[in-house]
C-alpha cells in the first residue's frame, strides 16, 4: 500500500517553497530582493493550519509576484522561537529593505487579514537613484549654512 503524502506535502504552486533550515530561510529572503515573502509557520498537529493551508495555497496561486515560504514548527523550532513565533499558524511578512513589515497569528475564519496584509504591503516600492529622465533636473544640495541651519533645527527640536 502506497504511503498517503501528509496535507503539507501536497503540490503547492512554484512561488510556495516548504523551507527546512535556517541557511534556506536566509537565503529565500536574500533571494527575494523586494519581493513581498510570507512565510508561514506550521505544524502537521495544528488543526487550524491543516485548515488554513488550502486558503494560502490559494492566495499564492493568486499573486504570483508574491513568494510564499512554509516553515514546519516541528522541524525548525529554533528558527521559529527566534523569531518570535509562539502559536500557530502564525504569519511573518518580509519586504527586501524593509525587514519585518508584518506579524500576525490567523485562522481560516481570519484569513482576510492575511489578504489585507498582502494587499497592503505588495505595493510598488519608491527608490532613490539614477532613473530615465533625472539627468535634466540639476543637482539640488543645501549649502554648507543650510546644511547647519537644519541640524540646528534637528537638535532643538529633539532636545
Amino acid at each position: 500500500m502506497a504511503k498517503r503524502e501528509a496535507w503539507y506535502e501536497r503540490p503547492t504552486p512554484p512561488n510556495m517553497r516548504h523551507v527546512h533550515s535556517v541557511q534556506q530561510f536566509v537565503n529565500e529572503l536574500e533571494g527575494a530582493k523586494e519581493k513581498l515573502v510570507v512565510v508561514d509557520f506550521f505544524a502537521p498537529w495544528c488543526a487550524a493550519c491543516k485548515a488554513l493551508f488550502p486558503k494560502v495555497v490559494l492566495l499564492a496561486e493568486a499573486n504570483k509576484d508574491v513568494i510564499f515560504l512554509a516553515i514546519n514548527f516541528d522541524e525548525n523550532k529554533a528558527l521559529a522561537r527566534g523569531v518570535g513565533v509562539k502559536v500557530l499558524p502564525f504569519f511573518h511578512l518580509y519586504r527586501g529593505a524593509e525587514g519585518r513589515v508584518d506579524a500576525f497569528s490567523a485562522s481560516v475564519s481570519k484569513v482576510q487579514r492575511l489578504r489585507d496584509a498582502i494587499r497592503v504591503h505588495n505595493t510598488p516600492r519608491c527608490f532613490l537613484g539614477s532613473s530615465p529622465g533625472l539627468e535634466e533636473f540639476p543637482d539640488v544640495r543645501p549649502t554648507p549654512e543650510e546644511s547647519e541651519d537644519t541640524e540646528a533645527n534637528t537638535l532643538r527640536s529633539v532636545g
